[in-house]
């Protein structure tokens, strides 16, 4: 005779799933992942290297910037966020990376050197 093991039991498939409240947003942890932001640029000159990275929660408008993993600038939360400017220095040159909100939920990262007029790089 077949028996069937109670509700809840181990069995060979493993255990039996939990049960989930009806409002439980079993993608959160995806959802909160995908709303944050990591622009990296990686800068040649003088025969040195310079990863400069800008971390960018959409969700709290938090921004930082670290080159070569030392935090130089970060920004707090923003109840709007417009986007922002951070300025720093990169041997002897002057930089910047500029955040601009284009007010439909996207945004456009520039990293600039002071003096240009046109943005080194810069992507969405």
């Amino acid at each position: 005779a077949v028996t069937t093991p109670p509700s809840g039991a181990v069995g060979a498939a493993g255990p039996a799933p939990r049960p989930q409240p009806a409002n439980a947003n079993t993608n959160a942890d995806k959802w909160f992942k995908d709303n944050k932001r990591r622009i990296m640029w990686v800068l040649n000159a003088n025969d040195s290297s310079y990863n400069i990275l800008l971390t960018h929660s959409l969700l709290s408008g938090k921004k930082a910037l670290s080159v070569n993993g030392v935090k130089v600038a970060a920004k707090g939360k923003a109840l709007m966020d417009f986007g922002g400017r951070f300025k720093f220095r990169v041997g002897k040159v002057d930089m910047s990376v500029v955040v601009e909100s284009k007010f439909t939920g996207k945004f456009l990262y520039s990293l600039r050197m002071e003096g240009l007029k046109e943005p080194v790089l810069t992507c969405a």
